[in-house]
């Protein structure tokens, strides 16, 4: 389990500034919207790391005798 993504709904502190009233509440409508919106952005992070390591490893294989017909190998193997 990711120790970055709770299983259970986070609840607010029952110490410090924060009112009675919402003590023990789940973060607002706000704060999910921008954890979704966060973890939508990481995926991202998390796809262009793969594809780099992914091209990378094509590096540390080849047996290319030029650098350009490298170039032209790992362009071939991107998507994008």
């Amino acid at each position: 389990m990711n120790a970055l993504i709770p299983s259970e709904p986070v609840m607010r502190s029952q110490s410090g500034p924060s009112s009675p009233a919402s003590a023990g509440k789940p973060f607002s409508r706000t704060m999910r919207r921008f954890a979704r919106d966060k973890v939508v952005a990481l995926d991202g992070v998390v796809e262009r790391a793969r594809l780099m390591q992914s091209l990378l490893g094509a590096a540390l294989r080849c047996t290319c005798l030029t650098l350009e017909d490298c170039g032209r190998r790992l362009r071939r193997l991107d998507p994008t």
